[in-house]
């Protein structure tokens, strides 16, 4: 059988190839679209790649820093401090001005500061009680 080809009235010819144009413009402007939108997401993802990089970089430095800080403080520091605190506790024994002081922000008996033992729980602040009138 033939196949016959069923045309459009005459006077809608230009208004169909109207149409088809704008449909084939819109076709490539949203191609242009996904193109850029492709782009541009890939120069975000380089971007935080980056960024990341520098970021640990600079926590891998830091981290270094932390672990030099702590030797120095338990190697120099902590028993400087213990010393200290020893000989202003001897001090407060025998001269009972700085005992007072030591007592009334309840210093007295404190044992020194010194190096925390790995695995310690952090210390929290009591919950705030109704202040005394």
């Amino acid at each position: 059988m033939e196949q016959t080809e069923i045309k459009p009235a005459t006077g809608n010819d230009t208004a169909i190839s109207e149409l088809q144009a704008e449909v084939q413009a819109l076709r490539s402007f949203v191609l242009g679209m996904l193109v850029v939108v492709i782009v541009l997401s890939g120069a975000v993802n380089l971007f935080f790649l980056r960024q990341a990089s520098l970021v640990n970089g600079q926590l891998a430095l830091q981290q270094q820093e932390n672990k030099q800080n702590v030797e120095e403080f338990a190697a120099r520091t902590g028993p400087a401090i213990a010393t200290f605190w020893t000989k202003v506790n001897e001090f407060a024994k025998t001269n009972p001005d700085i005992g007072q002081l030591l007592s009334k922000y309840n210093f007295v008996g404190t044992p020194p500061p010194g190096p925390i033992p790995a695995g310690t729980p952090p210390v929290t602040a009591p919950a705030p009680g109704v202040p005394k009138k």
